[in-house]
């Protein structure tokens, strides 16, 4: 009886597998032609700081104010690549390896956000890097939040992607949580973090759900960001991004705030968005039409336009928007 219920969870899994992909086909193939970051040998621009938790690992690009990049759960500074060497352009791009990610070493189990945000502020003191635009993307933002709150002398305005720390309710948040643990299960395998690094193709069907155009994810890209999914501290962040955002306090945020949201994020919807920006005393809500919860990647263009314009301290930010006047870009 048992193998008869196995046998037949199996085949209706797969039968859904089979639809799932079949729907894909459009939508996750390549995006076409040649990318500018493959251009560069950005190993030439990769370093290692060694602090007293352990060593970091950074990416340091390109000159200007200083824009520091807080990638999100089970990444690196490689899934940066597409906006980089736009960034560069008016930026000194610092993309770092968050502890237990990436190149850098994990912490010590049962580390939190600010922990995190303890390290970003080693590595910037490290730097000399003083009042930097931080943006934090998905779990970065809750790390961006952390470092604000922490060290407010520090941080000279804030971004934030899809960020965590949006309001949500219980249940939305158990159902984000119970997603990203079986994520982390899944690459938690060698198997299939190899069968990934090999298979672009799946890897566009596994991010499917963040993002609207999972073709727009190249084969080139895909090599670069597959290892980091397999991230150490990939299991500890789930936890500690559930304390974070149950706890978050949107309104003692004292920079000057960009919410650069993807207008059909599935994993931190606009109308969470529009809440954070009530809250939030000096934020801006920016949202990019049809792109999900990685608009580095499905629309790098303009996602950079949209940095140039808000990030560069030099430039007075917008006020406050209120609802009706929030923009999208088309």
């Amino acid at each position: 009886m048992r193998r008869t219920i196995r046998c037949a969870t199996a085949g209706a899994a797969g039968l859904a597998a089979a639809g799932f992909a079949s729907r894909c086909v459009t939508r996750c193939r390549q995006a076409p032609g040649p990318e500018e970051w493959t251009g560069s040998d950005w190993s030439q621009q990769v370093r290692d700081y060694a602090y007293v938790e352990g060593r970091i690992r950074y990416l340091d690009h390109g000159s200007g104010p200083a824009l520091v990049l807080l990638h999100g759960m089970a990444s690196s500074w490689q899934w940066w690549l597409p906006v980089l060497p736009e960034l560069g352009r008016r930026f000194r791009v610092i993309a770092i390896d968050l502890p237990g990610f990436g190149g850098s070493d994990p912490l010590t189990p049962g580390w939190t956000m600010a922990d995190q945000a303890d390290a970003v502020a080693a590595l910037c003191a490290h730097l000399d890097v003083d009042h930097p635009v931080v943006l934090g993307h998905s779990m970065g933002g809750l790390v961006a939040l952390a470092l604000e709150a922490g060290y407010p002398e520090l941080v000279q305005r804030l971004v934030l992607v899809g960020a965590g720390g949006v309001p949500m309710s219980e249940r939305h948040l158990e159902i984000v949580l119970a997603g990203l643990r079986f994520a982390q299960r899944l690459v938690a395998s060698p198997r299939v973090l190899r069968l990934l690094a090999r298979r672009p193709g799946l890897l566009r069907a596994m991010l499917a759900s963040a993002m609207v155009h999972p073709g727009r994810l190249s084969d080139a890209l895909a090599v670069q960001v597959a290892p980091s999914l397999a991230a150490p501290a990939f299991a500890d962040s789930i936890a500690a991004s559930a304390v974070a955002v149950r706890h978050s306090e949107q309104e003692q945020v004292q920079a000057p705030t960009l919410l650069l949201w993807g207008e059909r994020d599935r994993f931190a919807p606009l109308s969470s968005a529009f809440q954070m920006r009530a809250r939030v005393p000096h934020a801006h809500l920016e949202a990019i039409a049809d792109v999900g919860h990685l608009p580095m990647i499905e629309e790098p263009e303009r996602f950079a336009r949209l940095l140039h314009r808000y990030a560069d301290p030099t430039r007075p930010l917008p006020g406050h928007n209120p609802p009706g006047r929030d923009r999208h870009v088309r």
